[in-house]
């Protein structure tokens, strides 16, 4: 049987990281700056970062083949904090300039 306790929230943050097209993307780093909290999406693009103090926190995503993206978030004491990231594509077919 699990014990709950009321007021204690153990996940801050939830998110999903898609690309431009509205996928998921799977193995994205996943960062809270000036921290050590770092994690990994999951097939589904989906993250949980957990037992972080309440702040304000820029979330860092990185992927190869995609600019790395950073985002603010606030977190509080009660409730968790829900994001969407989406990244865009790096080109790596950029044409040259004559």
């Amino acid at each position: 049987r699990k014990i709950i306790r009321p007021g204690y929230r153990t996940i801050a943050i939830r998110g999903i990281v898609t690309d431009a097209e509205g996928y998921p993307l799977n193995k994205v780093d996943v960062a809270i700056e000036d921290t050590a909290f770092s994690r990994k999406t999951t097939n589904n693009g989906g993250f949980e970062i957990k037992d972080i103090d309440s702040g304000m926190y820029t979330v860092i995503v990185k992927k190869p083949g995609y600019a790395d993206t950073r985002t603010i978030v606030a977190v509080t004491a009660t409730e968790r904090t829900d994001v969407s990231i989406v990244m865009e594509s790096v080109n790596s077919n950029a044409q040259e300039v004559a």
